[in-house]
């Protein structure tokens, strides 16, 4: 059985200025609305908001009072107390950074916003052993089959994963790691490489072996870098309401940018030129996901 979840919105942003960053690295930013529904819904905040707590990555998007958070205490292989949404707040205001999988109980749909900063780099997750069940998330904001180049999830003889689907509140039947093959799906509708974790999502592991370690390792989309020598402005937010992206920017020495868009990372469009302001505002793009980046005149 293959799960898919449905996502209303992705956008990237990328601000490729190496006055400010050294040299080989790009801020991206971004932002992702996912749909809840009614019951249970298995998350992961795919951006690091520097605070990742519920006040902080839930609560701005309105979670209709009651909505409970769970976290898997693998220790004891259960889930701990939830959190509670209230009008005064959360009765725990949990962490829930990128690699972090939970789960959101909520008693009607409404959307989730995430936005934050694109996670890059190589990250350790800690995988429990001995039969144990974690409940796991990639770091980073990208769509890959369990064995693909950017999830590298470790294929260990025997171990199972388990998808939930949202829509239907069911778990998928487990996909079975055979050493020499790759993942097995009793459907056979996956390839060896495993079933697609999809961007925001988490998935239920079960290592039969000792403890281990999954390492991950992305270096972002691939966005061109350019040398330059001057003080440049830099995007420090995106926000994308009713058809149009809005950029925060910080200038401080009115220094004069254009700004690119692209569909993909790689073809750029100009959609704003000479600009020295502190935002700058368009149309959203058509396409599912963007990136933005700003650029000297």
């Amino acid at each position: 059985m293959k799960t898919k979840s449905q996502f209303l919105a992705v956008a990237l942003t990328a601000v490729c200025l190496e006055g400010l960053l050294p040299a080989g690295r790009c801020q991206i930013v971004g932002y992702q609305t996912v749909p809840i529904v009614a019951g249970y819904n298995f998350i992961a905040n795919p951006f690091d908001a520097t605070d990742n707590t519920l006040a902080n990555v839930i609560s701005p998007s309105a979670p209709p009072l009651g909505t409970t958070v769970y976290w898997w205490d693998v220790t004891n292989q259960q889930y701990a107390a939830p959190s509670v949404y209230s009008p005064t707040g959360w009765t725990a205001n949990l962490v829930v950074p990128p690699g972090i999988g939970f789960v959101i109980g909520s008693t009607s749909s409404w959307a989730l916003t995430f936005s934050g900063t694109l996670v890059t780099g190589t990250r350790t997750h800690y995988y429990a052993g001995a039969n144990k069940f974690s409940l796991l998330a990639s770091c980073f904001a990208v769509s890959d089959a369990l064995t693909g180049p950017t999830m590298t999830f470790p294929g260990l003889d025997g171990e199972n994963v388990f998808l939930y689907d949202n829509a239907n509140q069911t778990f998928s039947d487990a996909f079975t790691y055979y050493v020499g093959y790759g993942w097995f799906d009793p459907d056979g509708n996956v390839a060896a490489t495993g079933p697609v974790i999809n961007l925001g999502h988490c998935f239920f592991a079960q290592n039969l072996g000792p403890n281990t370690n999954w390492v991950q390792t992305y270096g972002g989309p691939g966005l061109p870098l350019t040398s330059q020598s001057s003080p440049q402005a830099s995007i420090q937010s995106i926000h994308a309401t009713g058809g149009k992206v809005s950029l925060n920017i910080l200038n401080p020495q009115g220094t004069t940018y254009g700004v690119q868009y692209s569909a993909d990372g790689s073809l750029w469009t100009t959609v704003a030129a000479k600009q020295t302001g502190t935002t700058w505002t368009g149309p959203a793009p058509e396409g599912p996901r963007g990136f933005y980046r700003l650029t000297n005149p």
